[in-house]
């Protein structure tokens, strides 16, 4: 089941909302998100950040909020140490 295509009858069944959403039209929202943002960030309303356009609602963002989860969930902030530790590291 791990291997099925997101658009695949059992993904269909089981969660009806993500399974509309392939690559394609996520995509598409980024892409439309960006030209909103772009075209609104020359605008006067941008000069005093009023009226931000608001990002194409993507399945499972409504859960996500009642649950407490964004986009960015469970991202864990590091210290300065930490980054310039891994940055030294070696590179494959």
């Amino acid at each position: 089941m791990k291997h099925l295509p997101a658009t695949s009858a059992y993904w269909r069944k089981r969660e009806p909302e993500k399974a509309r959403w392939g690559v394609a039209e996520y995509l598409l929202a980024i892409i439309a998100d960006s030209v909103r943002w772009l075209v609104w960030s020359k605008t006067k309303d941008a000069k005093f950040n009023r009226k931000r356009p608001k990002p194409i609602p993507r399945p499972g963002d409504d859960e996500a909020k009642k649950q407490g989860k964004g986009r960015m969930a469970g991202a864990v902030a590091l210290t300065i140490e930490e980054v310039k530790r891994r940055l030294a590291l070696p590179r494959k």
